[in-house]
Parts: C-alpha cells; structure tokens; sequence
C-alpha cells in the first residue's frame, strides 16, 4: 500500500498555495491518499477538497500514528513543531522542502548580521530534525549540503522538484492582427527584484524599436509606483498597469509576446526556482532573464524562445540592444510548439513528481 502524505503548512499565502497545489494535485492522480492542515480561503480548500482531505494535525496524529506517513512542511518553524509533536515514531517521517534560503533572504533585506545567525541556528536545527529534503533547485541543494554537512550525506536523502506546474493547454490563443510587440512584467517592486534594471532595457528597446508595448502586472499596492517609475524613465506612452487576480494572470500574459525577469548575483537568487518564469512559460510567451537564476541557465540557453542576459560579478547586466531587438523581432516567427512541447515534458511537473514517488514508495 502507498504511503499516505500530509500537508502541514501553517502560511495561508498566495505563494504557499501555490507551492503545495501542484504537489497535492500530482500525487492525487497517482493514487496516494492526501490530508492537509490549512484553512485555506473558501475557494482554495473547496479546490484542493477535491484531491485530499482536511484533518487537524492533532486529529491525524490520534488516528494515524501507525500509518506510515510523510509530511511535507515547507518552513523550518513548521519542522521544529512538528518534531516536537511526532518524536521519533519511526511511521511518521519529515520531508523538509525549504521555499527559499531564509537566513540569507533575511540578510538580504536587513543586513543584519545577528539575525542571520539567529535563522542560521533555527535552519540547522529543522535540517537536523528533517529524514528528508524535496528542494526547489539543485543550487538550493548544494547550497544546504555545503553550509550543513560535512560530505556528501544529503544527496543520499535529498530530491529535486523545482516549482513548475501541470501541464494544461491554453484555454484562449493569442491572436492579435496589430504588429505591436508586447513586453510584460509581472510581479512585486522589491529592490531585488532590479526594477531599475528592467525599465533601462525597456527604454533602450524603445528608443530603437518605438512600436512596443510593455504591459506591468502587478499588486495593487504597487500600481501607483509603477507608473512613477514609468514617468522616471519617460515611457509612460507606452506602459499599461494593471492588477490581476492568480486565476486570470496567465490569460492575461498570454497576450503578449516576452515576459521579463532579472535577478542579481545573491546566492538567494542563484538556488530559486521562481514562479513568475514557469507563469510566462505557461502563457506560451518568449522569456528575457538574467543567467542566474536557479537552475533555469541549464534548461533555457539553447532554446529560442529564451535570452539570457549575463549578469556581471557587479550586479551589472550585461547586454546589446541590438541583439536584444534582435532576438524580439525574431519571436513572432518562432513555432509556439516549441514551447508547448517543453512545457509537457521538461517543465511538466508532473514529470518531476516522479522524483518524489521513487523516494516514497523506496524509503
């Protein structure tokens, strides 16, 4: 009999949805019985009621003990508590899928050097209490194996599932009859995110190429500095900011032709697995991203639908406009089965469950 898997996750956010939905969804249709904690929103828990089912941690534990049983936690707090709960019932086993690298996000953010010892010490712990680890990236993995084991112990414990999504067709083409090239953006205006950056490429584009677009979607709380940073970099003839809800962002990207990503040199950008370049992939648009964002260099530098951007060891990307311009006008005239043919087998995250059944069923 297959394992059962639960979901202990005590974030209500956008992004832990996310995280846990394509797992929940995946192990369903091959046949493993799923329970979960969290008290989603009345739309999120009626969808994912259709593929596992709600037990508090407590009521699980009373009922379970001697099922075999593999929770998924995807925080480091959320490992340290329920190590506590579960002791060492030798059933009940911990797989640790770390979002990010907190420690250092949080350095990231503060600069502050006792808090990341702070995080360093709770991170080590959750290592320790974990029997495994599902990261997001392979870089994620070395990262861990480097800063908390002496050899190569964990690559025997460890898998990588990086966050891509379902394969589903796309419910509405893109069809458009005006000759406008389309650039999107979707996503926050965090410094980290090198906004500075993507309004500079966008302006150099123009000034060559005048009959674009650039399309922002973002959170509402950002609409109005987006449009500061339009009139900064006098492109606001060009630019549309809009908000969207999750369940409508994809159509909406799919109406346009390449979606923009940059990220700095932080090892915090280097092990991530972002979701935002799976959304554009899924629209079945071309991507501009810097080189160094998780594991994506690998699977996207001989793809046509793909530029990267070299990101120097300055933080200074490295870039023609030419070749930039280019590379767009080319775009148009690329075969979309390409991307549709990479979205059901290399970033089909259905494939990349079985990476996780094979350490379910062997353990």
């Amino acid at each position: 009999m297959k394992p059962i898997l639960y979901f202990y996750i005590t974030s209500t956010t956008e992004e832990s949805y996310r995280q846990q939905i394509p797992f929940i969804i995946s192990l369903n249709k091959l046949g493993f019985r799923i329970y979960f904690n969290t008290h989603w929103t009345l739309n999120k828990s009626e969808e994912v009621q259709l593929y596992a089912k709600q037990m508090s941690l407590n009521d699980y534990l009373r009922q379970n003990d001697k099922e075999k049983t593999f929770f998924m936690v995807f925080s480091y707090k959320d490992v340290l508590f329920l190590r506590k709960k579960i002791k060492h019932n030798s059933n009940l086993k911990i797989i640790f899928r770390p979002r990010g690298i907190v420690p250092e996000e949080s350095y990231l953010k503060h600069k502050s050097n006792v808090k990341k010892k702070v995080l360093d010490y709770y991170e080590r712990k959750a290592v320790i209490a974990s029997d495994y680890f599902c990261f997001i990236s392979d870089n994620q993995r070395q990262h861990f194996c480097s800063k908390y084991f002496k050899d190569d112990t964990i690559y025997g414990k460890s898998i990588v599932v990086h966050n891509y999504l379902e394969y589903k067709p796309l419910e509405k083409k893109n069809i458009r009859t005006e000759g406008k090239l389309r650039i999107v953006y979707s996503g926050g205006f965090s410094k980290w995110q090198q906004i500075d950056s993507i309004f500079e490429l966008v302006k150099c584009v123009y000034n060559k190429l005048p009959n674009i677009e650039f399309n922002i979607y973002t959170l509402p709380k950002y609409i109005e500095l987006a449009k500061e940073y339009a009139n900064n970099y006098n492109i606001s003839s060009i630019c549309n900011v809009k908000s969207y809800d999750q369940s409508e962002l994809l159509e909406k990207i799919a109406l346009n032709d390449v979606g923009i990503i940059l990220r700095n040199n932080s090892i915090v950008n280097v092990t991530s697995s972002p979701f935002k370049l799976i959304d554009y992939l899924g629209s079945r648009i071309g991507v501009i991203l810097s080189d160094n964002i998780g594991d994506y260099y690998h699977t996207l530098k001989n793809k046509p639908y793909a530029m990267l951007i070299r990101n120097s060891n300055h933080n200074n990307f490295d870039y023609r406009v030419e070749e930039i311009i280019q590379f767009l006008t080319k775009l148009k005239d690329i075969n979309k089965g390409i991307i549709e043919n990479d979205l059901m087998t290399t970033f089909n995250f259905e494939n990349e469950i079985k990476i996780l059944c094979k350490l379910l069923e062997h353990d």
